[in-house]
């Protein structure tokens, strides 16, 4: 979904029981649905949006587990320029991520702030954007771009930050996605990716050191204390009562409440969803039983 960084340390962790597991970064130019579609990469992370925007491209996959199930979107502004009111503003600029933006927008809408009425503006991961003042709001993650502004001069008490959940919006981000093909051809290989994955986020959750070693072994010019304060975000963003990794329709459903309150039209369709492996895996690890109907 991205680059290599501690946002995906359950993943890097995952590689101690299938060691040859090869992590690919995001290309800036295409997606992790692009890459899974043309076979450039057997599983990927993406989020249910993701797998709702892609349309027919999302034929081919299967969401095997969902691990970060609370939305790390914010947006940004700060206080001087902004206030505390969508409805109030006139046509403001917002910088986002195309494509990857719809609780953003659906935020926006449920604020008050019609999509006629605003400028949204494509945006990439530089944040000096909205402290020289070119956008009114950014789109940002709890754990990477809005921890960078204060780094980067802004005065935290300064920030006005609109998080989708204070708006009824909860939409998943990080899943475990498969190629059908893969899964119906080896099974066993895809299982044990799953329980990879499963252990090693349970890891992670344990002893978030560990993760932020098997981040800063892929990169090691990545400085450890920041990987580790984003690994605690990252912790924060996955419910302890939710049993680890389970792939619910639920969360599927919450992003096309989404897409509606944002008023973008979708074509209603199935994300299929194989929790096969996924219960097989949190049984074996004793991970939630309970949870497993």
């Amino acid at each position: 979904m991205w680059l290599i960084q501690a946002q995906f340390a359950g993943y890097f962790l995952a590689a101690r029981d299938v060691p040859e597991l090869e992590f690919v970064p995001r290309a800036f130019d295409s997606s992790p649905v692009r890459e899974l579609e043309v076979g450039n990469a057997d599983f990927g992370v993406v989020s249910p949006a993701q797998l709702l925007a892609a349309g027919d491209a999302a034929d081919g996959l299967v969401l095997l587990a969902l691990v970060m199930d609370r939305s790390p979107l914010v947006l940004v502004g700060l206080q001087e320029r902004v206030g505390g009111d969508f409805g109030a503003l006139e046509r403001p600029r917002v910088g986002v991520w195309e494509g990857e933006d719809v609780e953003i927008r659906a935020m926006l809408a449920r604020g008050g702030l019609a999509p006629e009425r605003t400028e949204f503006i494509p945006m990439g991961d530089d944040v000096s954007p909205l402290l020289t003042g070119e956008i009114d709001f950014l789109q940002a993650t709890v754990y990477e771009e809005l921890p960078r502004l204060a780094r980067e001069g802004a005065d935290p008490d300064s920030l006005v930050v609109h998080a989708p959940r204070n708006y009824g919006l909860e939409v998943a981000k990080d899943g475990l996605v498969v190629r059908r093909d893969l899964l119906e051809t080896q099974p066993e290989l895809v299982y044990a990716v799953t329980r990879a994955v499963l252990r090693g986020w349970a890891d992670a959750r344990r002893d978030a050191e560990l993760g932020v070693r098997a981040t800063t072994a892929l990169r090691p010019e990545l400085d450890a204390e920041l990987q580790g304060a984003q690994l605690e975000l990252i912790l924060d963003l996955i419910t302890p009562s939710r049993a680890l990794g389970l792939p619910d329709p639920a969360a599927v459903e919450r992003a096309l409440e989404a897409f509606d309150s944002a008023g973008i039209g979708l074509r209603r369709r199935t994300i299929a969803i194989g929790d096969g492996p996924w219960r097989a895996a949190a049984a074996e690890l004793g991970l939630a039983q309970s949870a497993i109907a």
